[in-house]
């Protein structure tokens, strides 16, 4: 989990350079090219202006507090690796502090009993807020409505559809997927921003 998270934090979540022009593909294709009114710079479909980075995101779900970083097109994959990882670990200190409790376990004083129950009321504090996490993550790939668009109210009106699985962890081998590795894709001119 230690590794996602540092992979979340310093990898670049899809910056639009202040310089970019859209792709000639994406001019003919009718995708409307529209300028972003806080940094004059050109924005991609389905990007997003964040306030606390001052710089727009391809495919922004959010600005995460715990990255100190966004989650954009190249980090939600390492987002959704720790969120996993982490759920795993929630669930493991849960099954290990609820057998310890099933079984009657007594203990040598009051201050490791407190301790005990502390850290069950963490684990589960931590398995429902990871969870809600990751469901939202889910969400925002199968219907491509990311956060900040839920949170403004766009639904299935606007221009949405579903992200593929590739654009999110890349064209390796699935098993890959599970492994904090630098998100690899088929055609690079795409619009992401490596």
């Amino acid at each position: 989990a230690l590794i996602s998270q540092l992979k979340t934090m310093f990898t670049n979540p899809g910056a639009v350079p202040r310089h970019a022009q859209p792709l000639i593909r994406a001019s003919e294709s009718g995708i409307p090219e529209t300028i972003c009114g806080r940094c004059d710079a050109y924005k991609p479909p389905r990007s997003h202006h964040c306030r606390i980075c001052n710089r727009c995101i391809v495919r922004m779900d959010h600005h995460c507090p715990w990255m100190n970083n966004c989650i954009g097109a190249n980090n939600q994959k390492h987002f959704m690796l720790f969120l996993l990882y982490t759920l795993v670990e929630a669930v493991y200190a849960l099954a290990l502090v609820l057998n310890n409790v099933r079984t009657g376990e007594t203990y040598a004083s009051e201050a490791t009993r407190a301790l005990v129950y502390t850290l069950l009321a963490v684990s589960i504090a931590t398995l429902l807020f990871v969870a809600t996490m990751m469901y939202n993550q889910v969400y925002a790939i199968v219907t491509g409505i990311g956060t900040i668009d839920r949170m403004r109210k766009r639904g299935p009106k606007g221009n949405f559809a579903p992200v593929p699985w590739v654009d999110v962890f890349g064209v390796d081998p699935w098993p890959m997927y599970l492994l904090p590795t630098d998100v690899k894709y088929r055609d690079f001119h795409r619009g992401f921003v490596r």
